[in-house]
């Protein structure tokens, strides 16, 4: 969810961005990854209720329809961004929560950027290990130097 409200915060803070590092980003999320892969009885609960619990692993997100219509009004997919910034996709190669394409999508709406994708080998969705911890301060350092 950060890099599309990240992606969102172009049109009021373009002046004041730098440079974007995406990490396992997920934008449109709600509609590819949530609401195409609802069942059938999933998404008649949610227009019923309102409101879907969503377990995943050991976790249970409520998930409601007004989300569901407020991602649908805020897409950043379509966008094109005409900035000479430094952009930094990283993404785990073993993330089942996000596929890699989604980085490669954001490289996209960057038009006159320089690109970069960094697929950390064997990385999960939350690369928080001090390994690669690293690897993103890293990159993030050559963002901003």
């Amino acid at each position: 969810m950060g890099a599309w409200i990240a992606l969102n915060q172009f049109k009021f803070f373009k002046k004041q961005i730098y440079g974007f590092l995406g990490i396992g980003s997920a934008p449109e999320f709600l509609e590819h990854l949530m609401w195409n892969k609802f069942t059938k009885k999933m998404k008649k609960e949610l227009k019923k209720k309102g409101l879907l619990n969503l377990k995943r692993g050991d976790y249970e997100y409520p998930i409601t329809l007004q989300l569901i219509k407020d991602g649908r009004k805020n897409k950043v997919l379509n966008k094109k961004i005409y900035q000479n910034l430094n952009i930094v996709m990283i993404h785990g190669s073993k993330d089942k929560s996000v596929p890699v394409i989604y980085s490669r999508k954001i490289l996209k709406i960057f038009k006159t950027s320089k690109k970069k994708l960094v697929i950390i080998k064997n990385g999960d969705h939350s690369l928080s290990s001090p390994k690669w911890l690293n690897v993103l301060k890293r990159e993030l350092k050559l963002i901003i130097n």
